[in-house]
């Protein structure tokens, strides 16, 4: 994957990306199974032929796998060149030729910067393990003054849970409560990054298997949708969050 980021103003980056049809093939063959759980005359569900999928749904796959890629393509260049929570503002010129190449240009804001407040001199003492935690992260939001990007409010929404497909359609606590979660996020990544502490692959995945065998699921497949709708990122996020606010309060 060729990867191109120019700086744009305040937050603000531009990217350029051009991808193999390798790195994108199991999108693409995800979406078509999805599609083939549809009810389509003449076959069982499940049993229609690839060709007849595609035809019947030419417009639906191409905008599934035109936004699914551009997202994921996104977080994984964000997560190579260590930018941190992404949020896509918009993207353009996609194109893309099945069994060749895909290539887009988006518009994306990155964490701003900020100026953390002194929260080695947070004092949990007496307090409960949940209510230290709630008082730190109120601590943290009331010391800590900056603007989140909306693009980044936006993808909270997407990946939260109990809130709308589409960000546009979240009313206004929804939106409040997805804009104070995104900056606590963000100034715990910002303590995380002054004192070196870092979440790696294994305990992501550990967390996905005692969440799958919780919920009576295959690790494997839940890993796969965490994956697809960007979630995968999101959960690293949340534990780096959980395991920071666990080293300010034993410090």
């Amino acid at each position: 994957m060729h990867i191109d980021i120019q700086r744009g103003d305040g937050c603000r980056r531009v990217i350029l990306i051009t991808a193999d049809w390798s790195d994108v093939e199991q999108d693409y063959s995800h979406i078509l199974n999805e599609l083939k759980q549809s009810d389509i005359p003449g076959f069982r569900r499940g049993k229609a032929p690839t060709g007849i999928i595609e035809k019947r749904y030419s417009s639906a796959i191409s905008a599934m796998f035109e936004d699914r890629v551009v997202r994921r393509l996104l977080r994984e260049a964000a997560k190579d060149r260590h930018l941190g929570p992404v949020g896509l503002v918009e993207a353009r010129d996609i194109s893309f030729t099945k069994g060749d190449s895909f290539s887009f240009a988006a518009d994306f804001d990155v964490s701003p910067d900020i100026e953390l407040p002194d929260y080695a001199s947070f004092d949990a003492a007496g307090l409960s393990d949940e209510a230290a935690r709630d008082a730190l992260s109120e601590f943290l939001l009331k010391s800590t003054a900056f603007d989140v990007p909306p693009s980044l409010v936006d993808e909270e929404l997407r990946v939260a849970e109990d809130t709308p497909a589409d960000p546009a359609d979240a009313d206004d606590s929804q939106r409040a409560g997805a804009e104070q979660r995104t900056r606590l996020l963000l100034i715990l990544r910002k303590i995380a990054d002054n004192d070196g502490i870092e979440i790696d692959d294994h305990d992501v995945e550990d967390r996905i298997a005692s969440t799958a065998e919780h919920l009576g699921r295959r690790p494997e497949a839940l890993r796969t949708e965490l994956l697809q709708k960007g979630g995968f990122e999101h959960l690293r996020s949340f534990l780096l969050a959980e395991q920071t606010m666990s080293y300010i309060l034993e410090a």
